[in-house]
Formats: C-alpha cells, sequence, structure tokens
C-alpha cells in the first residue's frame, strides 16, 4: 500500500501565512529606511554643484537668480552626480589621558576622523581613529569603534542615554589647552561628574554659519544628564569657551546674545540678509532666532 500524503489544515495554513505577515512586517521598515538614507546620501553632491554659482549671483546683485539658466547650471535633466562612495574601518581603544595627550597631533595628522571620549571619574580616555579602506563591508555590523562598513554606516553613533549637551568649536591649534582647561574645571568644581567630555577635529569649510568657517577646528562637548540642572556645569564650561572665540553647535545649549554671535561668524549679517530674502514672512523663524537676529 502507498503511504498517505497528510495535508496542511486550514489552521496551520493561517498561522504561517501570520509567521510570514509578521517577518515581512519587521523586514520592510528597516529595508525603506536604507533606501532613504541611500537617496539622501545620492542627493548631497546637487548642493556641491550650485554652492558657488548660487553664492556668485549673491554677491554680484544681492539676489539669488532665478533659475538654472541664470545661476549658469545645466538643465535639471543635464545634472551628473559625482559622488563616489567609500568605505571606512574603525579602530578603538581605551588610554590613560595623560599618556593620549602628547601623542594628539600625531594621531589627527595620521587619521581621517579621529576623536576621544574623556571620562573624568577615571581619567580615562577613549579613543577612536577612523580611516578608509578597501575591505569588503562587515556584516552585522560590529560595536562601535570596530566597524568596517560603508560611510554613512560607521560614521553614526547609537547614544541611548538620555542626556543635555553643550558643543564649542575652537581654532583646531587651541583644541589641547582648551581642553586643559575644561578638564581643571571639571576636577575642582564638578568633581562629581560622571558624563564624558568628546573631543573631535573637524575641516575648515566655507559655509557661511558653519562653526568650522574657514577655520580648522576642534569640537569639544560637554554632557550632563537629563534629571541634572545642566545650567551651572555648562555656564562655567562656556566661559572658557568664550576665551578660545568658540562658536557653539547650533542644536545645543548655548548662551550666546546676537551681537556675540555677529562676532564669531565673519558672514552672519550676510547670511541674515539671505536668509530674509528667501522668507521675508519670517515664517521658518522661531523664537530663538528671532532673539538673536540682528
Amino acid at each position: 500500500m502507498g503511504t498517505r500524503q497528510r495535508a496542511f489544515t486550514m489552521m496551520e495554513m493561517v498561522a504561517v501565512m501570520a509567521v510570514i505577515a509578521i517577518l515581512a512586517t519587521l523586514a520592510v521598515p528597516s529595508y525603506l529606511e536604507r533606501i532613504v538614507r541611500d537617496q539622501i546620501k545620492s542627493a548631497l553632491p546637487l548642493a556641491d554643484i550650485a554652492k558657488q554659482p548660487i553664492a556668485t549671483a549673491w554677491s554680484s546683485t544681492q539676489s539669488f537668480p532665478a533659475d538654472n539658466a541664470a545661476a549658469g547650471l545645466p538643465i535639471p535633466d543635464g545634472i551628473c552626480l559625482g559622488a563616489d562612495a567609500y568605505r571606512l574601518q574603525e579602530r578603538g581603544w581605551s588610554e590613560p589621558y595623560e599618556t593620549l595627550m602628547p601623542k594628539l597631533d600625531s594621531l589627527i595628522e595620521q587619521t581621517r576622523h579621529f576623536e576621544f571620549f574623556w571620562y573624568p571619574h577615571t581619567d580615562v580616555a577613549v579613543a577612536k581613529a577612523t580611516d578608509t579602506t578597501t575591505s569588503a563591508p562587515v556584516y552585522p555590523l560590529a560595536e562601535e569603534g570596530s566597524r568596517c562598513a560603508w560611510s554613512y554606516e560607521v560614521l553614526s553613533n547609537h547614544r541611548p542615554l538620555l542626556h543635555t549637551e553643550m558643543e564649542y568649536s575652537v581654532p583646531a591649534e587651541d583644541g589641547p589647552a582648551c581642553m586643559q582647561e575644561i578638564r581643571a574645571l571639571i576636577r575642582k568644581q564638578f568633581p562629581e561628574l560622571k558624563w564624558p567630555v568628546e573631543y573631535r577635529t573637524l575641516a575648515a569649510d566655507d559655509v557661511w554659519l558653519s562653526t568650522a568657517y574657514e577655520r580648522p577646528t576642534v569640537t569639544i562637548s560637554v554632557h550632563q544628564d537629563v534629571t541634572v540642572d545642566d545650567e551651572p556645569y555648562f555656564r562655567a564650561c562656556e566661559e572658557i569657551f568664550d576665551a578660545y572665540a568658540g562658536r557653539p553647535h547650533w542644536g545645543k545649549v548655548n548662551y550666546l546674545d546676537g551681537a556675540t554671535l555677529a562676532e564669531r561668524h565673519p558672514r552672519w549679517h550676510e547670511w541674515w540678509q539671505a536668509r530674509d530674502a528667501i522668507d521675508p514672512a519670517g515664517t521658518f523663524l522661531n523664537d530663538y532666532l528671532r532673539g538673536v537676529r540682528p
């Protein structure tokens, strides 16, 4: 006699379909997020293509070109993107702050991206050097400090602990001295602090309100727990940053007024003229910007 094959019951089929649906639901958002990231990445070079012609037109006429032709740009269909994708390899390590600082210049010189976090309660620096690589990406991604993948996957970091933050950019040559003063301040006035201080480097750029406008830069970030009043600590740090002509991060805490910001940003007034030409009614201003505008 032949063996009778048992068919799936309707209940079993429904269960299988439910499992497939759940797996698809979990996979689709991740896939869509990757697509969005890739689209944004491929679109960014368009800004570089248009930046110089638009800046030239503004300098000449104090107005923006009406269309691509007026800016001397090709028609939209004729613009080709030339961005090159690249991969990065991280190398992370820890060592005492006192032994890291004498090596700082060479580490910055030899590395595409360099940063460290100094932990006040241990006096240890957790450092990370990141360089381009021809190695294939490694998935799943390793922990921060050991990743090898495409640039957008390595440069972004997960920060799950809730905190407030103040970040200032100072001239690169003043970075070590400024960091030393911040460290001394914490040891003397805030010895209970557990949150780290971040130190990283930025290349000079030509963006009018960039914190790295026309100067190689070091950014120093101080942090505090969201449940703790951060103002005494942040104001004390800001006095040090102010002495080094620091420029504050636009998305983090600062206490500067408009006049001081105008001193720190050479193109401050021109930026406001350009902004107002695009948005004369002030639709996109918020209370903070209204408080610091010229």
